[in-house]
């Protein structure tokens, strides 16, 4: 995964858009820095990752509002990182670049100690 730019906490401010994966959770990535939720500023851009990741087929995936608010984001992240995941992405692309990243350390939230480690930039299942 390449270098992701620095956080812009406004865009937390607009929704964003997940990718559920069936009846097995939200895609997530993992990270050297641990797994991250996987979100996206628009229903068009998560369905461009669904067709480029092929995730469509096998993991009925599709694209669904995650938040609509900072307050809403926030509850939600909230649980997240007391399931273990360190954050987010922004706006993943097949190539690994990614829009922008929030870990939930820097937003107050506790998330996972730094102990979990992976290279895949493939989705997995959270």
């Amino acid at each position: 995964m390449r270098a992701v730019p620095s956080c812009d906490e406004e865009a937390l401010d607009h929704p964003l858009w997940c990718i559920r994966l069936g009846e097995q959770g939200l895609c997530a990535a993992e990270t050297p820095k641990g797994v991250f939720m996987v979100l996206f500023t628009s229903a068009a851009r998560a369905g461009e990752f669904i067709r480029t990741e092929e995730l469509d087929g096998s993991e009925r995936a599709s694209a669904g509002l995650y938040s609509s608010t900072r307050a809403q984001f926030l509850a939600r992240a909230s649980t997240a990182a007391a399931d273990g995941l360190c954050g987010t992405l922004v706006d993943l692309q097949a190539s690994g670049q990614v829009g922008e990243s929030f870990e939930f350390r820097a937003l107050g939230m506790n998330g996972p100690p730094a102990a979990r480690r992976g290279g895949n930039r493939r989705p997995t299942i959270h």
